[in-house]
């Protein structure tokens, strides 16, 4: 496979991870300080959307894998689930004037508006892999540009954001501005990789099934190794998401300088754009599993250490720690997805599963 669709697959994770960034980052935020949404209401919001988007992901990777075998690809699922997410995405940043409920309730159906295309997006993009080549090296070709537009999306979006709403004078209109803006990020480059490389007929293994999508039931429930890692990385997940939506609260009323928002985003992000490669050779030489429990080691410590540096309102110690978390990110992002891709295209494995069902 050439660079050119290596690079088409990735440019997908650009729009996947722009929106988990700057929802991370200022959903809560922006539910609290503008919406004015009670703190209990505004957690209510965020914990709906982030709920069904976990309960949506096997519905639509089990119908994505219908389709998929009916039709050869997955383009329509990966097209739907971008045009959704931008969608709402965009609605979910334009609240309109009205009472605290009213706001609230327009908040939470735009977040499972987005939820919802996200889901359909992700659970057929991470069964692409799998399903584009047999080939190992390029398999590791295709993760690592996942990983690196993954980490460029994120950084582009997320230390963005926040200079977007205060250069578009902040508060709901400087929040809609952000909201539009990223939207059509996030359309765009998901439909880069939808109507291009979600096109390609996927490779066929002599001797075993084409590889099934990662969220479907069946593989949720009879797979021991694929729950323990699904597991571990969805606890990963609520980890970073915390800490990234404690961000602006420890820049605004720890730092005293709601600008520190950008500058903590960037310093851990920066890091992980540059050491990808780094953990690719990492886990290459020590096995990813020994890789991936060194980079959560080194994670938890600077995440206690940074609520030592909020309480102690020292922003030297907080740059420090987002850093150290950056360096952490590029691992927690690279070797769960490699793990998972061996585990979907191991052919003995799929067999197993396909006399199970």
């Amino acid at each position: 496979m050439r660079s050119a669709p290596l690079a088409l697959f990735g440019i997908g994770s650009i729009g996947t991870g722009a929106f988990s960034s700057v929802s991370g980052l200022l959903l809560l935020f922006y539910c609290t300080d503008t919406l004015r949404i009670p703190p209990a209401g505004a957690a209510l919001v965020v914990l709906i959307g982030k709920t069904w988007e976990v309960l949506a992901a096997p519905i639509a990777g089990a119908l994505s894998d219908r389709g998929a075998d009916r039709g050869g690809h997955r383009a329509p699922w990966l097209i739907a689930g971008a045009i959704g997410l931008a969608v709402g995405f965009g609605l979910l940043f334009s609240t309109p004037e009205g009472s605290t409920w009213t706001s609230a309730a327009w908040a939470t159906a735009a977040s499972v508006v987005a939820s919802t295309g996200y889901a359909c997006f992700q659970s057929s993009y991470v069964a692409l892999p799998g399903e584009l080549t047999d080939d190992p090296k390029t398999l590791t070709q295709l993760l690592s540009w996942r990983t690196v537009c993954l980490i460029g999306g994120v950084l582009l979006s997320g230390a963005g954001a926040s200079a977007l709403v205060e250069a578009a004078g902040g508060g709901r209109p400087g929040y809609l501005v952000m909201g539009v803006t990223i939207a059509v990020l996030i359309g765009s480059t998901m439909l880069v990789t939808a109507v291009t490389v979600g096109r390609r007929p996927p490779t066929q293994r002599r001797g075993s099934q084409r590889p099934r999508s990662v969220s479907t039931l069946s593989a949720v429930l009879g797979d021991r190794e694929f729950l323990l890692l699904t597991g571990s990385y969805t606890l990963q997940t609520l980890s970073i998401a915390i800490i990234l939506a404690g961000l602006p609260y420890v820049a605004a009323y720890r730092l005293t300088s709601p600008a520190m928002t950008s500058v903590l985003f960037a310093a851990a992000l920066v890091p992980a754009l540059f050491l990808t490669p780094v953990w690719r050779r990492t886990a290459d030489r020590f096995g990813p599993v020994t890789s991936l429990v060194a980079a959560l080691a080194a994670y938890t410590t600077a995440a206690l250490a940074l609520g030592v540096g909020a309480q102690i309102r020292s922003a030297f110690l907080v740059v420090c720690c987002s850093v150290v978390f950056g360096c952490c990110f590029a691992a927690q992002q690279l070797i769960p997805f490699e793990l998972l891709t061996r585990l979907m295209t191991n052919p003995s494995r799929t067999d197993e599963r396909a006399r199970g069902a």
